[in-house]
């Protein structure tokens, strides 16, 4: 397994991993409608936007490759605003479901926490849905549950 800075050409692939883990972690939590709406064409337009179309981004990524150079997993890290609670935020943080519980996430998670680290971050903070249950992970890896903030997803709170 490689774990990389993404590469602009990756933007496709990573929307593949985007939607895909979507589609198969969220099923139960988030709306079907919206999860048939995310096409990959969408979700590389919306990345491409998000990363070079926002003068004000400065939101980094990771990929991880396969053994073959298929992108299989990211996860992507900015440093916050002065006065922010916390120095930085890790923003996602998605592995394909055959590549899960194989460390890839926990590789993703330390190379972004170490570029965090560089750019002079001391603590971050994520977000997840509650009933993901992913959570878990993240406890492992030390991190503690803050305050729970309820969000909208295609009209559903």
């Amino acid at each position: 397994m490689v774990i990389r800075e993404y590469k602009k050409e990756d933007l496709y692939s990573v929307a593949k991993v985007h939607v895909d883990t979507w589609n198969s972690t969220y099923s139960n939590i988030v709306p079907k409608e919206y999860l048939k709406s995310r096409t990959y064409e969408n979700q590389k337009k919306k990345w491409i936007d998000r990363l070079f179309s926002n003068k004000y981004a400065n939101e980094f990524m990771f990929v991880a490759e396969n053994e073959n150079g298929d992108v299989v997993g990211f996860s992507t890290g900015s440093l916050n605003n002065l006065g922010s609670l916390f120095d930085s935020t890790v923003y996602t943080l998605y592995i394909l479901k055959g590549y899960q519980n194989t460390g890839i996430g926990k590789s993703l998670i330390k190379a972004v926490a170490l570029k965090l680290r560089e750019l002079g971050a001391r603590n971050m903070v994520l977000s997840a849905f509650a009933e993901n249950k992913s959570c878990s992970f993240y406890e492992h890896l030390g991190g503690k549950q803050g305050k729970k903030n309820t969000i909208n997803v295609a009209g559903v709170d």
